[in-house]
């Protein structure tokens, strides 16, 4: 296999991403040589949730750069050998020009400055050097011009609910296939049976992040695994200790023909 050679990489948690490159680039992203790629690509059922090297993120925010690194039990990845010798077609565009403002740039060219320079100072042969800054630079930009994007729609999604946190979440749950808890000013001035300033509820919200209740909820004994078990009951799906058709899955599975465990 040649360096040019390309492989596609899909990396599915709730949804799929998708990317192509060379072996080259692909080695770069993960600090290994071009001859390493191949033995990777095809252990790729075994890889890490952060990819084909422990710890090393690169590939991950390579192919979707708001990955949310903690959340990762049901990542999985798989790969396809593209028919190609040569360089990897251009992709389209993922950045809307209009989003690369004369700041961004500027901040890009600082970052890739400085990248270029730490680089050198580890070792790195300047040429080289300068190109991996200028690659990074181009993911510094795509990266910032993403989570300015996302922020100005999760801006827009929350004032089309007119601020009804039950119904955004409902929906956005419904759309995620996710059960969804939640605290809010709201939910806090209802326990307290009394409104709370402006300068409580600031105080108060900077106590938890998004995900803090969910947290608490699984740090509580049996509290989250009792609900999914009530749910799976009323769905007639076995539960916890039995296998998808009921045997208990302590047991030896039995026969097609033999009877289902009580």
């Amino acid at each position: 296999m040649a360096a040019t050679d390309s492989v596609t990489i899909t990396m599915t948690e709730t949804v799929s991403y998708e990317i192509t490159l060379t072996h080259a680039r692909l080695a770069a992203l993960l600090d290994v040589p071009v001859a390493a790629v191949p033995g990777l690509l095809a252990d790729v059922e075994n890889w890490s949730p952060a990819g084909p090297v422990e710890d090393n993120y690169d590939l991950l925010d390579e192919i979707d750069c708001d990955t949310y690194r903690a959340s990762s039990d049901d990542r999985n990845w798989s790969m396809r050998d593209v028919n190609a010798t040569g360089p990897v077609p251009p992709a389209p565009p993922i950045t809307d020009p209009a989003e690369i403002t004369a700041d961004l740039l500027a901040d890009a060219a600082d970052h890739s400055e400085r990248r270029a320079r730490a680089l050198i100072a580890q070792g790195m042969d300047e040429d080289a050097a300068i190109v991996q800054a200028a690659d990074e630079a181009i993911l510094f930009t795509r990266r910032v011009a993403q989570l300015g994007r996302q922020g100005r729609t999760i801006v827009e999604l929350v004032a089309a609910y007119d601020g009804n946190t039950y119904r955004l979440l409902r929906d956005l749950g419904d759309h995620l296939a996710a059960s969804l808890a939640y605290v809010d000013r709201p939910t806090v001035e209802a326990h307290l049976e009394r409104t709370l300033s402006d300068a409580d509820w600031a105080a108060t919200n900077d106590q938890f992040t998004a995900l803090d209740f969910d947290g608490h909820v699984g740090d509580h004994g049996s509290f989250r695994t009792d609900w999914i078990e009530s749910v799976l009951e009323k769905a007639g799906v076995p539960g916890y200790g039995y296998t998808a058709d009921g045997q208990s899955a302590a047991q030896p599975t039995q026969s097609a023909t033999g009877g289902a465990a009580a």
